[in-house]
């Protein structure tokens, strides 16, 4: 495990600048929209833009790493990921910034693909279950030191969108630097959501549900934040605590999955989901405590991925 680990140093490194680039960028334009007076209603559909480029890299971004390897793709990603983040702050303009997070998106799961695959690739069933969970580690760490770079600058500026894009470029250093052998590209094959569907009705449905408010939470936490008045190292505060909460309830999550009808721990999960989600809106402005108390709980229980740790199968 140790020797496994080691040989993967040069791709933790790239994950853990390029995730917490990503990351910092997320809350940068969420917040910086609100800063420009845009609606709550136009900054989420500029900011779902992202998650439509993510879909459509999960379907084609696999053929650039089939024709030209893990370690050239992660780099045309990577670039064109920068390029994209030092263009946001020439106009703030609608049209303009949900076309770059559809840039974005579609870039962040080619990257997601080389990193989770290159894992994969040096995992056995023996080191299986660990080594993810240190990938799952470094990933919810990275963003949410992301998350507390938001202070750094202000966010009406351009430093912050330069800064972010210093982290995506120095994350293409570590593996272009490697003498490790990348993992061979081999093509596999591909299932179908109506497939999976049918394999795991629960667990598909339990699956876009959950992405749908992790992701409503990535793009609206810190317009949220800011319209009820968090400073800058409150809101970085409030972010990071809410990705450090997902990962601390990850394993108990499990645990209860372990021990008891899976089934009866996602209906419990969701009902303190959903009491933590209406407490944090009822009580949120009135105290910071209450606010990173309730939206850790609500997305440590949405981030553990309930129907992945829970459901198999029905």
């Amino acid at each position: 495990m140790r020797q496994t680990i080691i040989s993967l140093t040069s791709l933790i490194l790239s994950i853990i600048l390029l995730i917490a680039g990503n990351a910092f960028l997320m809350t940068l334009l969420g917040l910086r929209l609100s800063i420009e007076d845009f609606s709550a209603s136009v900054i989420g559909w500029i900011l779902a833009f992202y998650s439509i480029g993510f879909v459509a890299g999960t379907l084609y971004a696999g053929r650039i790493i089939e024709k030209v390897g893990h370690i050239r793709a992660f780099a045309v990603f990577a670039a064109v990921l920068s390029a994209s983040i030092l263009i946001y702050p020439m106009a703030v303009q609608a049209g303009l910034w949900g076309g770059l997070r559809a840039v974005g998106g579609f870039v962040m799961a080619g990257l997601m693909i080389v990193m989770e695959s290159w894992f994969s690739s040096k995992a056995d069933n023996r080191n299986r279950a660990s080594l993810f969970a240190i990938y799952q580690v470094i990933f919810f760490l990275s963003t949410a030191g992301g998350q507390v770079l938001i202070r750094v600058a202000d966010p009406a500026g351009f430093i912050p969108f330069s800064l972010a894009t210093i982290l995506v470029v120095l994350a293409l250093t570590p593996l272009a630097m490697t003498r490790r052998e990348s993992p061979s590209v081999s093509q596999g094959e591909r299932l179908s959501l109506r497939k999976l569907y049918n394999k795991s009705p629960t667990g598909t449905l339990g699956a876009l549900i959950a992405g749908l408010l992790i992701s409503a939470f990535y793009a609206m936490g810190p317009v949220y934040a800011n319209q009820i008045g968090l400073n800058l190292g409150q809101l970085s505060n409030f972010m990071a605590s809410a990705i450090v909460a997902a990962m601390l309830m990850a394993w108990p999550i499990g645990q209860l999955c372990d021990r008891f009808d899976r089934y009866r721990v996602m209906l419990v999960a969701a009902i303190v989901a959903a009491v933590c989600s209406l407490a944090a809106a009822i009580i949120g402005n009135i105290s910071m405590v209450a606010l990173v108390l309730f939206v850790g709980l609500y997305m440590g229980i949405m981030c553990c991925h309930l129907p992945n740790r829970c459901g198999h199968h029905q």
